[in-house]
């Protein structure tokens, strides 16, 4: 039954918004626009908090389901991050079993319930991650990374790239 929520919370914002207009483009998203922000620089070992902001360029209300509070965008979004020479970092068991690559599973790891969402034409809505949640960040150096979004339609919704330098 987790599993089954799980599921319906990374499937139901892609699906509502998809049902929301009727063309996207690749870069700038006709249903919604993602703006992703992070610290420029940080320490090895701390903590990379990212902040997404969804916001409704549509004319029509975007209705959805996700978890209580702003954390987790990584449930609703795909993050993606590679260092200055291209290579993606390890991803954690916790990403792993989130994209299905362990033993575990993802009801293994997340439990929450599911809460309905909607966001009016113009406005917006906050979601948070922990980059270290998902990528062993642990070697200094810049590091690129991207929020997409692929709506039931097949149209992929990217935010801005943000670079963040980890530093000894």
């Amino acid at each position: 039954m987790r599993y089954l929520s799980i599921v319906v919370l990374a499937c139901s914002l892609t699906a509502n918004i998809a049902n929301a207009s009727t063309s996207v483009d690749e870069n700038a998203g006709a249903h919604f626009a993602l703006d992703l922000s992070g610290p420029s620089k940080v320490k090895v070992g701390e903590k990379i908090k990212l902040n997404l902001t969804l916001t409704n360029a549509s004319a029509l209300v975007i209705e959805g389901g996700k978890q209580p509070g702003i954390d987790h965008a990584e449930l609703t979004n795909g993050i993606y991050v590679h260092d200055a020479q291209g290579h993606v970092p390890q991803k954690t068991a916790y990403a792993q079993a989130l994209d299905g690559h362990l033993d575990k599973t993802p009801e293994d790891i997340i439990t929450t319930s599911i809460i309905p969402f909607s966001v009016r034409p113009g406005d917006s809505m906050q979601e948070t991650c922990l980059l270290n949640d998902l990528y062993n960040i642990s070697a200094p150096g810049k590091y690129v990374i991207q929020v997409r979004n692929r709506l039931k339609d097949g149209w992929l919704v990217k935010s801005n790239k943000v670079t963040v330098t980890v530093t000894p």
